[in-house]
Parts: structure tokens; sequence; C-alpha cells
């Protein structure tokens, strides 16, 4: 519960109910990966992946890549095709994301997707340097990305607006969720400009 205005002292009985039905479920599946991967694999061994709950802070000094390697994470997460091939990878299940974006538009965020999907040089992509064979391999990496449940919001400003679109999404996003299985993943770049 989160304690606005909902109850937040819970019987024991009812929570290791939950526990157990979790750890038979992962009886059952035998992943190594039981939240959303990150598809860095030393990273994932040691977490599991990105787990519902869990408020991961990605901190580094500005321009050190910390929104690529963020939506990266989102993307592996939500697209299977994207992640390792590695055996602590496969099975686990499709994890919806969204990204809030309030430094970078929607349009930069898919031109730093198709340049690390596609390995393009960003600095030719976005100098227009593209070669016949880096236009295939864009076309190729923008199908794949296409079917990632990923949705991008880069207007949000205030807290309370990024949680009621969270909540939103979520409702929209649910019924993939409880067909996947997936842990969704909610990615604020970054925190600091929030309001």
């Amino acid at each position: 519960a989160t304690g606005l205005g909902e109850e937040t002292i819970h019987e024991l009985k009812p929570v290791l109910h939950a526990a157990i039905k979790t750890l038979e479920d992962r009886y059952k599946y035998k992943r190594a990966m039981t939240g959303s991967p990150t598809g860095i694999l030393a990273f994932d061994e040691m977490t599991g992946g990105l787990h519902a709950g869990d408020l991961v802070v990605l901190a580094a000094r500005p321009s050190m890549g910390k929104t690529s390697l963020g939506f990266q994470w989102l993307l592996n997460g939500a697209s299977p095709p994207m992640r390792p091939a590695d055996s602590a990878y496969q099975d686990v299940p499709l994890c919806p994301g969204l990204v809030f974006s309030l430094e970078m538009s929607k349009e930069s965020l898919a031109e730093r997707a198709l340049s690390s999907e596609g390995r393009i040089d960003s600095q030719r992509l976005r100098g227009g340097f593209l070669e016949t064979r880096d236009w295939i391999t864009i076309t190729k990496a923008a199908g794949m990305l296409s079917r990632a449940p990923v949705w991008i919001d880069d207007r949000s400003l205030t807290l309370a607006q990024i949680r009621a679109k969270a909540r939103r999404w979520r409702q929209r996003a649910d019924k993939l969720i409880q067909e996947s299985g997936g842990t969704p993943v909610i990615l604020i770049d970054y925190l600091q400009l929030v309001q």
C-alpha cells in the first residue's frame, strides 16, 4: 500500500501467501531473470533484472550516457530480439516501458535508439552522413524497435502530471502486462528537472 489514503498495515498471513505464490511461479518457470532485463548480464545475474517496486537511480557526470543506458535497459526489457543472446534471457516475458523524457524530445530518443540498435555512429546519424548500407541497417532497427511496447512522453513537467500519466498508461497497458507476465518499467529522464 502507498500510504496515500490506502491501508499501510498488513497482516503477515496474506503477505506470506503472496510470497509463496511468487516462489511457486519462479519454481514453475525456473528463470534466472525474474524482473525486466537490462541486457547487462553481470548486473542481471546479481539482481535478476529490474523488479516491480524498485527505484533504481542511475547517476553519473553530465554527458556520460545515462539517458542512452537507461533507455537501452528499458528497450532490452521490452524487446526480446534486442536482448543479448544468452541463456539467462531466454523465456523472459515482455516488459512494457514508459519513458518520461524531460530533457530530450521523443524524436531525439528515437534517433538514439536507431543509432544504438543499428550500431551507427550517432554523429554520422545526426550530421546526415549516411551510406546506402546504413539505410538498410536503420530500416531493420526501426522494424525491430517498432514492435517494442514502449511509450514516450516528452512534455510532463510536474510530479503530479507524471503520476497521473503513469496511472493512465498502466491502465492502457494492463492487458499487455497481464498477457506477457512481464514487469513494467518507467524511466524518468531526469529527476532534477521534475518540478
